[in-house]
């Protein structure tokens, strides 16, 4: 199976379907207002919430009836807590609470007429009723109890919707997978006469997780696990991690989660920069159908395993669940805090900015690491810096906003890279709300950047490989064998500008797992690219001798080269910059920071005020100076250290 770093591309691909719920979890205002409420004051003191008793009927079509009771975390009855999407706001029932009729979405009451039983009632927390939604203060403090509510109940009941013959057929697909029948399935098909295959609706590809199952089977177990929208809620997540048992529900028909994670991965956690399945276990439609009943198995191990002493990071459960959606922006950290061991004293308020949140967490984040991984390496976009939001400046991470595992994310996780020092030398300041205060050096201005390389239009093959990059970006003195064998020399190094050129290129590292080129490898490479520097025919990456070090070759550099330029500084450094980097811009190495990163100065009037500020471009591999060596020239007074603002 190839790496699933695809499986963030197939969960970015869903968001536009997810954002299609106007409403987010227990955290907007009710679809219709009301002139009294049934929502009586909490006492926050005793930590209290509210249990919905909804009661009994026979008769599915009537009116959801239900009693309000007010519970504290000591005093309670059993219960069981409701993950679901309210659904379109503007489609909207009645229901009555405590003999007061309340608006609330269809969804929910198709939902509740299932929950009800016909002759006692049933015990429930439903965030729609059991919060007052127009009352913010109340919603802030009941966030904070969020974790030990889903904690506290019986189980979990996720709402996939009403039952739908794809969906009834996954459960009971999903309840016969077990990993070990997965391997002895694909045996066995792939003994199987093609012919034969062809007539079951088996692929024949022998390699595929679809010699397992049929097509219609993997579609239908597709209706479950990646299609319903309650996979792209950001509350969603917590709810399912934190419940001591979670049960599916598509109309009256269930499916224990355990029964999921009997072929899931429940160990060996990835951290922020991870995805969620190991390279080369599973198959990859096995991986994108699953990717979201992953990453929830995961956390629910990691909940478990804390109260045994294990550290959850936030920055790893917000990146974690990054492709998660919701309506307000806020709850892409409010809603995931209760995941973590230690929130970093950040307490959910929503009388705060979305840019007072982001860049709150962001100094926190800092002051209690130390590092700038975050900014260095952040597993989302930006602000901008050519239409900034409001107090949302280009250094802080849109959490709103993830980016796909790729060059972006250079590889902080590991420590393979470690430009400036392990720790930052002062605490995060953050002035006059906007700008960043930074310690560090500027190497050089970016004096040439080459562009993407031309497509050969009668290549049998749309993309781009790494020795299009090579060939496209290569600087002229570097095209041709280097004459009288005496080779050009880059000067940062000490090594043939040629080498240092093709390893710039692949940022020096190769996969998997992603380290640096080790003297074999770079050895092997060196000799095949000098052979194809010297001849003119074109390069087979599986043709001849060293086949595997061809193939190898491609995979180290493919995916650098999607997104980053080559580029050359006034000083000849050699980088891989984003593409958005121009030429004038500066390449820094942050203390505290493992990367270099590109930034731009700010023009007068959009926001330098009186200090020289700098927007941040992104990260950034410069070559030679990716170990610490820009802190020895600061030693030898090359270069000096100074504060550099970024707005």
């Amino acid at each position: 199976m190839e790496p699933l770093e695809h499986w963030q591309d197939v969960l970015e691909n869903r968001r536009s379907r997810y954002s299609t719920s106007k409403n987010e979890r227990g955290l907007q205002a009710a679809p219709v207002p009301r002139p009294q409420s049934f929502h009586k004051p909490l006492a926050p003191s005793k930590e209290e919430f509210r249990i919905l008793h909804l009661l009994p009927s026979a008769d599915l079509d009537a009116t959801i009836q239900g009693v309000m009771e007010h519970v504290s975390f000591n005093h309670h009855p059993p219960y069981e807590a409701v993950s679901y999407t309210w659904g379109d706001p503007r489609n909207t029932s009645t229901i009555t609470i405590d003999g007061l009729e309340f608006s609330v979405t269809s969804n929910l009451v198709v939902l509740l007429r299932h929950l009800r039983k016909p002759n006692v009632s049933r015990a429930l927390w439903v965030d729609a009723l059991c919060i007052d939604q127009q009352n913010s203060h109340e919603r802030s403090l009941q966030v904070r109890l969020m974790r030990r509510i889903y904690s506290s109940c019986l189980v979990d009941l996720v709402w996939l919707g009403e039952a739908e013959s794809a969906k009834v057929r996954a459960f009971e697909i999903a309840a016969t997978l077990e990993r070990a029948d997965l391997e002895a399935m694909r045996g066995r098909v792939r003994a199987m006469p093609w012919q034969e295959r062809d007539r079951l609706g088996l692929y024949s590809d022998a390699t595929d997780a679809y010699t397992v199952l049929t097509r219609d089977d993997w579609n239908e177990l597709r209706s479950v696990f990646s299609q319903p929208t309650v996979w792209g809620r950001v509350w969603i997540m917590q709810e399912i991690a934190c419940a001591p048992r979670v049960i599916l529900m598509s109309g009256h028909n269930t499916l224990d989660w355990d029964v999921i994670a009997k072929f899931l991965d429940s160990g060996n956690y990835p951290d922020a920069y991870h995805a969620p399945f190991h390279h080369n276990n599973y198959e990859a439609h096995i991986n994108e159908i699953f990717a979201n009943a992953q990453i929830i198995e995961h956390q629910r191990a990691i909940v478990r395993n804390m109260d045994t002493g294990y550290v959850s990071r936030l920055l790893d459960v917000l990146a974690r669940f990054r492709f998660t959606e919701a309506t307000n922006p806020r709850d892409k950290i409010y809603g995931l805090l209760g995941l973590a061991s230690d929130a970093m004293g950040i307490i959910p308020d929503y009388s705060k900015s979305v840019g007072e949140v982001y860049t709150g967490f962001f100094q926190a984040y800092v002051n209690t690491t130390q590092d700038l991984d975050l900014l260095c390496q952040s597993p989302w976009h930006f602000g901008s810096m050519m239409a900034p939001k409001k107090g949302m400046p280009s250094w802080c991470p849109d959490f709103a906003n993830p980016r796909l595992p790729g060059p972006g994310v250079l590889f902080a996780q590991r420590s393979i890279f470690s430009s400036g020092s392990e720790k930052c030398r002062t605490s995060c300041r953050i002035l006059d709300e906007i700008y960043l205060q930074v310690e560090g050096v500027c190497l050089d201005q970016l004096a040439g950047i080459c562009g993407e390389p031309e497509r050969d239009p009668d290549a049998p093959y749309s993309y781009l490989s790494p020795l299009d990059f090579i060939e496209g970006s290569i600087p002229k003195q570097l095209r041709k064998k280097d004459a009288d064998e005496r080779p050009v020399m880059y000067a940062w190094t000490g090594e043939p500008a040629f080498q240092a050129y093709w390893r710039t290129i692949l940022t020096d590292c190769k996969r998997y797992p992603t380290c640096r080129l080790d003297p074999a490898t770079l050895h092997a490479c060196s000799e095949l690219l000098e052979s194809w520097r010297e001849g003119d025919k074109p390069f087979e990456y599986y043709d001849g001798e060293g086949g595997s070090v061809r193939a190898e070759l491609y995979g180290l550099g493919v995916s650098v080269m999607s997104e980053l330029n080559f580029a050359t500084t006034e000083s000849g450094i050699y980088c891989m910059v984003p593409r958005s980097a121009i030429v004038g811009d500066e390449v820094a190495i942050f203390s505290g920071g493992k990367v270099p990163m590109v930034i731009r100065r700010q023009k007068p009037g959009t926001g330098a005020n009186e200090r020289r500020c700098h927007g941040v471009v992104g990260p950034a591999y410069a070559h030679g100076f990716m170990d610490g060596q820009g802190a020895a020239l600061v030693h030898n007074g090359d270069l000096a250290e100074a504060s550099i603002f970024l707005s």
